[in-house]
């Protein structure tokens, strides 16, 4: 019904919106390094390719929160050359997390029971944004893994494959025995599964690594866009379209 529909001009729809840019470029057709790179025009001065294709009349006129970003890492899959991405941007938020009105003017974000709103006030914070943008279908072999719908064991990543990571889910309570032991009934896409495992290593390395290079430069002078952010003000988005999506939730389980 429309009670149920996010609308169009609210927070939520224009950060989702944002968010889904990353997962149209991260195709595995498109040289992310050239889309992100610089060149030199006959000014003799060097300039961001980005910002050349998001101007008025570009291919990537409105993409924001693309010519907003810095590309940190593409990475590739050893199955299928799969390629995954990580970018980093600010994103401002507002303390108050108005979702928008519907035609009755009464559609707010619900927090705590369902009904409870968010304290309101007009302080705004600084978030940076890592986001892993996961390509879709973009090769034969991973069409045919597409195919591939037989049922696989879902084994999620042991904590000390991966110390960041790891030191995060035991900060929340989540133990070794319940990531190891916990899914042994689960069966999720086999080829979707084995394009994953050749890629989420990678993918959860680099995240772990510029999470802690974050974190440090908030703390330095020099970095002047992280001063001031503290551990919460970093947000970690996964993304990705058809397969990428199928991808990106992987990743967000691990």
């Amino acid at each position: 019904t429309d009670e149920h529909v996010v609308p169009a001009d609210s927070r939520i729809a224009k950060e989702v919106e944002a968010i889904g840019q990353f997962a149209e470029v991260s195709l595995g057709l498109y040289d992310c390094k050239w889309i992100w790179g610089t060149f030199e025009p006959e000014s003799g001065k060097r300039e961001r390719r980005m910002d050349w294709l998001t101007m008025a009349g570009g291919p990537l006129e409105g993409y924001e929160a693309l010519r907003d970003s810095e590309l940190l890492e593409v990475i590739r899959g050893r199955v299928a050359d799969y390629q995954v991405i990580l970018t980093r941007r600010i994103t401002e938020y507002d303390d108050e997390m108005t979702v928008g009105n519907n035609e009755k003017g009464k559609m707010k974000a619900d927090m705590v029971e369902g009904r409870q709103e968010r304290a309101k006030s007009s302080r705004s914070r600084r978030k940076v944004q890592l986001a892993l943008a996961c390509s879709g279908t973009s090769s034969l072999q991973s069409g045919i893994l597409d195919l591939n719908a037989l049922q696989a064991r879902y084994r999620p990543l042991v904590p000390s494959q991966n110390a960041d990571i790891s030191k995060a889910k035991r900060k929340r309570g989540i133990g070794e025995k319940s990531l190891s032991n916990g899914h042994r009934n689960a069966r999720v896409h086999a080829g979707f599964w084995r394009l994953y495992t050749g890629v989420r290593r990678e993918a959860l390395d680099a995240l772990g690594k510029h999470i802690e290079t974050t974190r440090k430069n908030r703390h330095a002078a020099s970095s002047h866009e992280d001063a001031g952010l503290s551990e919460d003000d970093v947000e970690i988005i996964t993304t990705g379209h058809s397969l990428g999506a199928a991808i990106a939730t992987f990743l967000m389980a691990d």
